[in-house]
């Protein structure tokens, strides 16, 4: 189901897609029903379709549900526990690290702490959260009121608070008005960022100035995020008046739904933020024992299962590290890969490519659709916007982004969130109106066309542009 390219993941959609099939669904409608979660799959690429027995596969499929179901229901029993207890670990952890000054403490801090929680946290994550499903009711919304509704029903899952993914960039106007500290901010959203699943990077926690780096910008550019979702609250309040008004006798089922995913949006976030903590609990831990041994940052290049055994003194993984280094710095080089990969891909071979497209690699695919001239993607927010193109390759590169520009990348995740208040609107490549980009736009009311395809490619940075988020096409002028 899941495999990676130069370390970056994967999942088959074929074995998906066959799956779907074997249940009477042709494969248009199987892309179809699973193109709100990995975007749009062109029509010219051919998806291989597994050979499967329809018993064999059911049987499968049925051991492996209960599994699933049990591992949910074990979780959804422990989520409270660990959303109240991971904070507490966290901070005593990272003391436990400091404090720490002999192999045996750092053997004992891998094998029975760091690595158990990160495991525990992971089935936490995985399936502590309800069963309240965005997919269906957007869906059905679209197909009741249109997308651009649809959109506007969906775009208020921070309810009375805020979602997770939001309080990081509220955070800093809070610090701004001086009902948060600098330090407690960093306990609490520091472990945040573009990198949040990579302990090689630093996290802004680990950056003294970042704090001071915010503030500075959100007071020389009047940045008012919580002002942003005011407003956008407003006219979620005003679609749920028409709805009702065209729908009366299914406002009170559009509330009971809304207020389910938003409870399971909150507590999805909420569990996504601690486990990502403990990422950054394992990339301190790491750094003391590449101190302790002196090998340095040459530890980030071991596997997982080798740590323990070069703190128990066994060192014959040493000699393979250089050449992980140097394979690792030359993976980070590379642009984002396609969202869809049929056959074999070389990523040199791709890179070099006058025809190289970001949207999908198949060799063997036609010839896409001639295009109009416009770029067509998915409606991630609703409202229309022009403005000028900021192409952003990668997060560090938003140093160079102003405020009241097109924001065009590839992809984005929460480590982005603090660019947007900065947007007019957001392009990116990849994505599906479910993707981060979508749905952080639409709580802050930011037009947003999501999975486009090849923007960061048929744009340039300093294009003029108009972005139609309501139906999810963007026309260079």
């Amino acid at each position: 189901m899941f495999g990676n390219i130069c370390g970056r993941t994967y999942s088959n959609i074929s074995v998906m897609i066959s799956s779907i099939r074997l249940f009477g669904y042709s494969v248009p409608r199987a892309k179809e029903l699973i193109g709100d979660v990995f975007g749009h799959i062109p029509e010219n690429i051919e998806v291989p379709i597994y050979p499967f027995r329809t018993g064999t596969l059911i049987k499968e499929m049925v051991v492996r549900a209960r599994k699933s179901l049990k591992r949910m229901s074990d979780s959804k029993k422990q989520k409270n526990y660990y959303l109240e207890r991971t904070p507490v670990w966290y901070v005593q952890t990272l003391q436990d690290i400091g404090a720490a000054g002999t192999l045996e403490e750092l053997l004992s801090l891998w094998t029975s702490n760091v690595r158990p929680f990160l495991s525990a946290l992971w089935y936490i994550w995985y399936g502590g959260a309800g069963s309240a499903t965005l997919v269906t009711l957007r869906k059905k919304l679209t197909k009741m009121a249109g997308e651009e509704e649809a959109n506007l029903l969906c775009s208020n899952f921070s309810g009375s608070g805020a979602l997770v993914s939001m309080q990081p960039m509220l955070g800093i106007e809070r610090i701004i008005k001086g009902t948060l500290t600098r330090d407690k901010y960093l306990e609490l959203y520091g472990h945040r960022s573009p990198h949040e699943f990579d302990v090689y990077y630093p996290y802004p926690a680990d950056d003294p100035d970042y704090v001071d780096k915010q503030i500075k910008e959100y007071e020389n550019l009047g940045l008012k995020p919580a002002e942003l979702m005011e407003k956008q609250h407003a006219e979620f309040e005003k679609a749920k008046v028409r709805f009702a008004a065209k729908y009366p006798n299914k406002k009170g089922w559009l509330e009971a739904r809304l207020s389910a995913i938003s409870a399971d949006a909150t507590t999805r976030e909420s569990l996504r933020s601690e486990f990502v903590k403990v990422f950054r609990v394992m990339r301190h831990l790491l750094l003391k024992i590449g101190q302790i041994t002196e090998i340095g940052g040459d530890v980030f290049m071991m596997y997982c299962f080798e740590v323990p055994k070069f703190l128990q003194g066994d060192a014959s993984m040493l000699k393979n590290l250089p050449i992980r280094r140097k394979n690792f710095e030359e993976y980070q080089k590379l642009p984002v890969f396609p969202t869809f990969i049929r056959g074999r891909f070389n990523p040199i071979e791709w890179q070099n490519s006058k025809d190289r497209r970001q949207d999908y690699y198949d060799p063997n695919a036609g010839a896409p659709a001639v295009s109009d001239g416009s770029i067509k993607g998915f409606a991630g927010a609703p409202g229309t916007v022009e403005g000028k193109v900021r192409i952003l390759h990668n997060f560090d590169e938003g140093v160079n982004f102003q405020k009241g520009e097109v924001l065009v990348t590839t992809m984005t995740n929460i480590g982005w969130t603090p660019l947007f208040p900065k947007a007019a609107a957001i392009v990116t490549d990849l994505g599906a109106p479910l993707s981060h980009a979508a749905i952080v736009a639409r709580e802050l009311g930011i037009p947003a066309v999501v999975g486009s395809g090849n923007a960061t490619v048929e744009l340039k940075t300093g294009d003029n542009v108009i972005v139609n988020g309501s139906i999810g096409v963007v026309i260079k002028k």
